[in-house]
């Protein structure tokens, strides 16, 4: 056990320039599907959902049609290329009024997810999401994505970061 929580202490986020194939593959993502069915929530239903993003050109598409109409085909062509980073991309969707615990559970669920692809031999990275203001496959309009996950396997190992000690204080 303790080896385990030892090598989750060295998880870093991968740059998505340096992700290749392979992806997950089926079974992997089965695994992670059932990893995530574990994090905590209080609510009948999560309040959030992951979306597996199966069709890049179509991410890259809805990345395009948000910018101004005015955008030029460079501007156009730099957001479509966002989509196309990584071998495999995951978004984060949660409800728009989503309180505060379906928040940390979507949270948690983040967390939960770059642990097992990274015990999975996977590399990942977050990537803040930007408001989607037209009608999109990836969420409903009562919904909006919280992060993207960008996943492939490493060519380069992630830089070695300085471990910084947890916020903890102790009571009493």
């Amino acid at each position: 056990m303790l080896t385990l929580i030892k090598k989750l202490s060295y998880r870093r986020s991968g740059r998505p320039k340096y992700m290749t194939e392979p992806a997950p593959t089926a079974q992997d993502r089965m695994l992670l599907e059932q990893l995530l069915s574990s994090v905590p929530s209080h609510h009948s239903r999560k309040g959030y959902t992951w979306v597996w993003v199966r069709n890049p050109i179509a991410l890259a598409d809805i990345f395009a049609q948000e910018l101004p109409q005015q955008a030029t085909e460079q501007e156009k062509e730099h957001a479509r290329e966002k989509a196309l980073k990584a071998p495999l991309t995951l978004a984060l969707v949660v409800q728009k009024k989503a309180d505060d615990e379906i928040k940390l559970s979507a949270g948690a669920s983040l967390m939960q997810l770059l642990n097992g692809l990274y015990l999975l031999g996977y590399s990942a990275k977050t990537v803040s999401a930007k408001p989607l203001n037209k009608p999109n496959p990836l969420c409903h309009r009562d919904e909006q994505v919280l992060v993207y996950i960008l996943v492939g396997t490493a060519t380069k190992p992630p830089k070695e970061i300085r471990l910084v000690p947890s916020s903890f204080r102790r009571m009493g």
